[in-house]
């Protein structure tokens, strides 16, 4: 009802256009075709993506019907500063506040794929220059925005062991229901019609030293994280 609310709204005080966040991932289960283009089948496996999947349906419906236009972004795994190491908001910071707190991580993942399952990652300075050009490109369509590389969680975690000169384990354990095991998109869309692509790749982000501190303050450690993006991933 959120969306239908704000499209409702949108339709009463004639905006001209609406920009919807949705998700490549989730909107495709395990795909035949790597890197997954718009135009290969939803597959809607979790709560998540038929809200997803219903909501850029709302959107056409909203846009056939009283002319609203819009433009939907399906993002892959975004990561950068300030990002919240909560749940699974982001691999790469629950990874990051582990090692800073001397903790082996944990990855859930099939028993036929030891490095875990595969992620595309998307660094949130590029996020931020695709919503800029929605503003004014690409109506009624929607657009994949990602890095177009498959990489494995495993390879993460390795990466920044070996950054931050620590060794500390990666426990595995089984995988969790539903889990896509392989997950990378076709961004060339983006490209074509927004004028988009992503600058920045993920093994860029690992070019710094990664200092390891043991912090206790709450405070402390959330400048600590801050000061971490900067110098491993930025």
């Amino acid at each position: 009802m959120g969306l239908i609310n704000v499209l409702n709204c949108a339709k009463k005080h004639k905006v001209k256009r609406i920009i919807f966040i949705s998700s490549g991932g989730a909107l495709g289960g395990d795909r035949d075709i790597l890197p997954t283009p718009e135009t290969h089948p939803v597959t809607t496996l979790s709560p998540y993506a038929i809200t997803k999947f219903v909501s850029e349906k709302y959107l056409n419906y909203f846009q056939v019907t009283f002319g609203l236009e819009y433009v939907v972004l399906r993002y892959v795994n975004v990561y950068g500063p300030r990002q919240i190491a909560d749940g699974e908001c982001g691999v790469i910071p629950i990874f990051m506040n582990n090692i800073l707190a001397n903790q082996p991580s944990r990855l859930m993942t099939y028993s036929d794929m030891p490095k875990g399952v595969t992620r595309d990652y998307v660094y949130i300075d590029d996020i931020k220059e695709a919503n800029i050009l929605a503003l004014t490109r690409g109506a009624n369509q929607n657009f994949n925005i990602g890095s177009g590389e498959e990489v494995y969680i495993a390879d993460i975690y390795n990466k920044l062991l070996e950054v931050a000169e620590v060794d500390l384990p990666l426990v595995r354990e089984g995988k969790r229901l539903g889990d896509v095991r392989r997950s990378v998109l076709d961004v060339s869309k983006a490209k074509l019609n927004l004028g988009w692509e992503p600058k920045t790749e993920l093994k860029e982000r690992y070019r710094v030293y990664l200092p390891v501190f043991k912090k206790s303050d709450a405070c402390e450690q959330s400048s600590l994280m801050k000061y971490v993006w900067g110098t491993a991933f930025g």
